[in-house]
């Protein structure tokens, strides 16, 4: 039965979840007028700046008038008092006979709660989300739940209490037609010893109220199965009776005598016990009332006697339903930690709109906690932990701790107080606050309270016990100094230091509260938790789309983008920034995140000692090919993973196709030629090179190798610096002989490190291979063009190698190469061939776009760059097995998956040039970033090469599509 309760209930919930959202869109028409009460001016103040809040962040309809009315001069009224003040401030501005009206009185202090006396129970925090990365608090809960209750009533006033969360189904009720009316539901009878019992006749009108009456009167009267009409505490009048209620203030001396300190009207005792059908004038007389039975408070009772006895009450059922009533600490620990889970319906959770480092067990609500230990049993709401351990059975709210120890078995709040000083209030999870403090009392479970003798005869609510401190982190080391001393763990120090400091009481420390400076500390929290939530996404390599969820979602989102403009942490720059990109769409925060892979790589070595030897130097060096790994090289992947990748270098139609000369000149120029473009020009100025980072100036490349290589040195003033050390000018010529550029062949990565490798021989410098290929690294970052350290290695060391890397900005190369045997590297060197797709494909938009995904933080991705990575792994033992068959079968495997990672490394002409030959080819990839260039394939075993080219010039004669011939160097 409970389950199937729970799931009327979720749906329920779900209905007013789905009704509130057109309330605050303006779909749906609700209340006219919602009314807060409040004990003084102060809380009042407080719930206005919490609703303020709320209507800047939209989570207020736009067509309710919300107003909240204190307490009259700020003496406690009652809720009776307190209704009536209401009714008479409201009818001065509207006309009430129609207007729909929702009061909800929360004008207590909060005594059993004492976190809540400052801020308001009405606006304690539920355990769900209200908006995107925002918990809820009890008032939105009741917005969301009441936001259907008009449609089911005439013009009128409905009551509710602001302590307690009732949760029913609108269709159960129907209002219309009736005059008053009071919401009950099915209760155990312990329950309602301590709440309002209405008995009804078989009508569903109220005979008897029963308010906070023994067990033994309710088994007489009221006790069904076990059950009792419980009061929920919400009440219905229709303006026949508001009317009534108006008649009785309506001249100075009426308003003074029901809207007093003295009379202290209650709602429920004074107000429905009239209207019960049994009731009688005698008994009303001995009904029990919130301050004293006066005279004052007879006359009243007199005067409602003869108003509201004439009126019928009828009662509203509700079943399934449910009543969650916050009253005490200890109640409030067991719902939000042993019972957390019986709400799961309601979307409740144990974390909520916070951060935390660990996988603590705590309940957790808008709160931080960083390098700290929860005990079991713990809630936190609204505080900073830091540091600190937590001991079980704990409460901590509005508190910032660092470095502390908390005992169990106890709740901590600390209040701001309007004299800029601040109390940390510790005290027992099952305090009751009204207990008069003497010998016998037991504080922190121990009874010496010598310390405190001074305030015996108090309650424990007015006992001036706490210390007031400069400061919140004095304020906590003082709660928990008393707690050390009454449970004797303390020194002569502390003793003397408690006595000598200024105490406070629970009552004083709220009534001193100064609340906008506690609400502001919560939204700065609000910010830190946000912020911190942020940088773990951005540390941690998560999903960058969540971060910039959650900003988006924030009405702080210009403080969190202002604050990611200041921060200047190197650990998450590269992200920040692209952050920042997704944020505003500028172009510059894109740049600035690839940008910034390049600043983290490290110089490998100092190129001191240059020689100038050699009047000429002149390298020559293959391509290559790549088969496992691909991208997996890539920054920032490899420097924070480790990459793993298997190619081959090879010479194409039978040559070494990347070609450097460096030769010194008379002239004292330095010029730069390339024969493949058929230019050369003469570089005069050294700014000019230093500006080098644009990839579509033709000798972006070589201005980069010559601030590598540190041919040109950081502290060179202009071009004759370097001429005066190489005793002659100097002239670059390149040359890529017959491999077009976008090949996918490694082509432009493979002449840096040609550049590189004969810069270095002209500098008399024996720089190894490995630091080369890492410098090619350096440079294309430098250059901005993004790229990895495979392309250079594959052509710059011969064979078939398997390269690594542990994750690391020096990315170290461990390079194996692989011995084939000579039948397996004939086979392949018949049975591999390139086709030449005429396509050509700027690989910096494919990096920018690949490492982008993984820079987000895409988990689809990030699996595939560690798949294609125990493929490579694979082919290389398929090689050293002479299996080629299974190196051909990873190859097929290895495209699927990179097609994956990016659907832009095929096209249609790529796919076509497959399927025309795919009767005669065993495996098929791309060669690079893919997208047009190279493709590679591997023929079937009884395929020949000019078999391949008949079918190509077949089908693509005359377009550019030809076959190219290997040769594994």
């Amino acid at each position: 039965m409970s389950k199937i309760n729970n799931l009327f209930l979720q749906n329920s919930y779900e209905d007013l979840k789905s009704n509130y959202i057109k309330v605050l869109n303006n779909y749906e028409k609700s209340w006219d007028i919602i009314v807060i009460t409040a004990s003084n001016d102060m809380q009042a103040k407080t719930y206005e700046l919490q609703l303020e809040k709320r209507n800047k962040e939209n989570l207020l309809p736009k067509n309710i008038e919300f107003l909240v009315i204190p307490d009259l001069n700020n003496e406690r009224i009652g809720s009776g008092g307190a209704t009536l003040n209401v009714l008479v401030e409201l009818n001065k501005k509207y006309d009430l006979s129609k207007k729909k009206v929702l009061i909800i009185h929360s004008g207590g202090d909060s005594k059993r709660i004492p976190q809540y006396s400052c801020l308001g129970k009405l606006f304690s925090p539920v355990p769900c989300e209200l908006s995107p990365f925002k918990n809820s608090t009890l008032f939105d809960e009741i917005m969301m739940v009441m936001s259907d209750f008009p449609k089911r009533m005439d013009n009128g006033i409905f009551i509710m209490s602001g302590d307690g969360l009732v949760l029913f189904n609108p269709l159960q009720v129907d209002l219309q037609y009736k005059k008053a009316a009071v919401v009950s539901m099915k209760m155990p009878a312990s329950i309602g010893t301590n709440h309002g019992v209405f008995v009804c006749n078989e009508k569903n009108i109220v005979t008897e109220f029963l308010h906070k009456q023994p067990i033994e009167v309710l088994e007489k009267k009221a006790i069904q199965n076990g059950f009792v009409n419980f009061d929920t505490g919400m009440i219905y009048f229709n303006y026949e009776i508001v009317n009534e209620l108006l008649n009785l203030v309506k001249n100075k001396e009426d308003f003074k005598l029901f809207i007093s300190s003295k009379s202290r009207l209650n709602i429920y005792g004074d107000f429905l016990y009239p209207f019960a059908y049994d009731s009688t004038l005698e008994q009303y007389y001995k009904e029990g009332c919130e301050y004293e039975f006066n005279n004052e408070l007879k006359k009243c009772r007199t005067i409602l006697w003869n108003k509201l006895h004439k009126y019928k009450l009828n009662i509203v059922k509700l079943s399934p339903s449910l009543f969650l009533h916050f009253g005490t600490t200890k109640e409030l620990l067991e719902i939000m930690t042993d019972k957390l889970d019986n709400f799961e319906y309601l979307n409740w959770k144990d974390k909520v709109s916070s951060f935390y480092d660990k996988n603590n067990a705590g309940t957790l609500i808008d709160s931080l906690i960083n390098n700290s230990k929860l005990g079991s049993r713990v809630y936190i709401e609204n505080s900073s932990i830091i540091n600190s351990k937590i001991g079980d059975n704990v409460i901590i709210s509005n508190t910032e701790i660092d470095n502390q120890t908390i005992p169990s078995n106890v709740a901590l709040s600390t209040v701001m107080l309007n004299n800029n000083k601040y109390v940390t209030r510790i005290y027992d999870i099952d305090l009751n606050p009204k207990e008069i403090l003497n010998e016998k009392t037991i504080m922190f479970g121990s009874n010496n309270l010598d310390i405190i003798k001074d305030e015996f005869g108090k309650d424990i609510w007015n006992a001036n016990i706490y210390p007031i401190s400069k400061n919140m982190n004095e304020s906590v080391k003082n709660a928990l100094m008393l707690c050390r001393i009454i449970t004797k763990k303390s020194s002569k120090e502390d003793r003397d230091k408690y006595l000598m400091l200024e105490k406070i009481s629970l009552n004083e420390s709220f009534k001193m509260s100064d609340t906008k400076k506690m609400l502001k500390n919560t939204f700065k929290l609000e910010k830190n938790i946000l912020i911190n939530k942020i940088e773990l996404i951005l540390k941690l390599h998560l999903n960058v789309y969540k971060a910039k969820e959650l900003i988006e979602h924030s009405p702080l989102k210009n403080e969190l983008i202002k604050y990611l403009k200041d921060n200047n942490n190197k650990e998450i720059e590269m992200r920040k920034y692209y952050l920042l990109y997704l944020l505003e769409k500028k172009e510059e925060y894109l740049s600035k995140s690839f940008g910034s892979i390049g600043s983290n790589l490290k110089k490998l070595n100092n190129k001191y000692n240059q020689k100038y030897i050699l009047d000429k130097v002149e390298v020559h060096n293959p391509v290559r090919i790549n088969f496992g790994g691909g991208w997996s090289d890539t920054p920032p992947y490899c420097m924070e993973n480790g990459g793993c990748v298997l190619n081959v270098a090879i010479k194409v139609n039978g040559i070494c196709p990347i070609n450097v000369t460096i030769e010194k000149i008379k002239e004292k120029k330095l010029i730069f030629s390339c024969i493949d473009f058929n230019d050369e020009t003469e570089i005069t100025n050294i700014k000019d090179i230093r500006n080098c980072s644009n990839p579509n100036d033709s000798y972006a490349l070589l201005k980069c190798a010559v601030l590598i290589s540190e041919l040109i040195k950081d502290d060179d003033k202009n071009l004759g610096d370097l001429f005066k050390r190489v005793g002659a000018g100097i002239k670059i010529t390149t040359n890529t002989i017959t491999i077009p550029r976008g090949s996918g062949l490694g082509t432009s990565s493979i002449l840096s490190g040609t550049v590189l490798e004969a810069l270095y021989k002209f500098m008399g410098l024996n720089i190894p291979k490995n630091d080369i290929c890492y410098d090619v690294l350096r440079l294309e970052q430098l250059m901005s063009t993004g790229g990895g350290w495979q392309d250079q290695v594959g052509g710059l060391i011969p064979g078939f190698k398997l390269i690594t890397t542990e994750k690391g900005n020096e990315q170290y190369l461990n390079i194996e190469q692989i011995k084939l045997s000579n039948k397996t590297k004939s086979e392949l060197n018949k049975r591999i061939l390139l086709i030449n797709t005429s396509q050509r494909r700027l690989a910096r938009n494919l990096l920018r776009e690949v490492m982008g995904k993984y820079i987000l933080g895409d988990e689809r991705h990030k699996e595939i760059l560690r798949e294609i990575q125990k493929i490579a792994r694979n082919m290389k033992k398929a090689l050293e097995n002479d299996d080629i068959k299974k190196f051909s079968n990873l190859l097929n495997q290895h495209w699927d998956l990179i097609k994956e990672l990016d659907n832009g490394c095929t096209n249609t002409c790529i796919e076509f040039i497959f399927e025309s030959i795919k009767d005669l080819i065993d495996a098929k990839f791309i060669c690079g970033a893919g997208g047009g260039g190279f493709l590679v394939i591997i023929l079937k075993e009884d395929v020949t090469k000019k078999q391949i080219e008949k079918r190509i010039n077949n089908i693509f004669a005359d377009i550019g599509v030809d076959t190219w011939s290997i040769e594994i160097v």
